[in-house]
C-alpha cells in the first residue's frame, strides 16, 4: 500500500514534520479540508527543528497533528497524488500569480481558479477550503533559504498578507504574447 501514500513536509511552528499520508483514493487537499476529522496522520514521521531539515529531533512510526496547527503542507514531488481522480475530475482553470505571507513564510506561485473568475478575493474567501494550493511555489522561511516546490497547501488561518494578479489581465497578457509570437513567426 506504499503506492497509496504521498510523502509530504508540514510546517507546524516551530517544527517541520516529514512523513507519508495515506490517500485512500483522495487528494491531499481533500484530506486537509475534510471537516470530519481534526487531525492529519503522518506515517514514518521525522520531526525537525529547522526548515532546512538538518537537525532531526525525533523519528516516530506516526504522528497525529491537529490540522488547525499546520501552517503549510508541501508536496516535494511533481507527481500528482491521485492521478485517476484528477483525470476524472479535470477542469480547465485560469491562473493568477499570487504572493502570500503565511505565518513566517513568504510564498510566491500560482493559484488555479475556476475559468470565469472575476474576483480572486471572492474565490479565496468563499470557494477555497481552509487549505488552498499554490502551485509552482517558491517559499522563503525566516530561518532558511528559498525553496522551490511543485505544490504548497497554505492554511488560511495563518494567512496575514495576500496579493493576486487579476486573472483577466493574466489571460489578456497571455493572449497578447501568443499573438505577438504568431506574428513574429510569419
Amino acid at each position: 500500500m506504499l503506492s497509496d501514500a504521498t510523502r509530504v513536509i508540514a510546517a507546524s511552528s516551530p517544527y517541520w514534520i516529514v512523513g507519508s499520508i495515506w490517500l485512500n483514493e483522495k487528494r491531499i487537499q481533500d484530506i486537509l479540508n475534510d471537516a470530519n476529522t481534526s487531525f492529519a496522520r503522518f506515517n514514518d514521521a521525522q520531526i525537525y527543528a529547522d526548515a532546512d531539515r538538518t537537525s532531526c529531533v525525533a523519528a516516530l512510526p506516526y504522528a497525529m497533528v491537529p490540522k488547525d496547527r499546520i501552517e503549510l503542507v508541501i508536496l516535494p514531488e511533481a507527481r500528482h497524488e491521485a492521478p485517476i481522480k484528477r483525470w476524472n475530475n479535470f477542469n480547465v482553470r485560469t491562473t493568477a500569480k499570487v504572493s502570500a505571507v503565511v505565518s513566517r513564510y513568504f510564498i510566491e506561485g500560482e493559484l488555479q481558479l475556476p475559468p470565469s473568475t472575476l474576483d480572486v478575493m471572492h474565490v479565496l474567501t468563499q470557494q477555497l477550503g481552509s487549505f488552498f494550493p499554490i502551485v509552482g511555489a517558491s517559499i522563503v522561511a525566516a530561518d532558511s533559504k528559498r525553496m522551490s516546490v511543485p505544490v504548497v497547501f497554505a492554511n488560511k488561518r495563518f494567512l496575514s498578507c495576500f496579493n493576486a494578479d487579476d486573472p483577466a489581465n493574466a489571460e489578456d497578457g497571455a493572449a497578447e504574447l501568443e499573438s505577438s509570437l504568431n506574428n513574429e513567426s510569419r
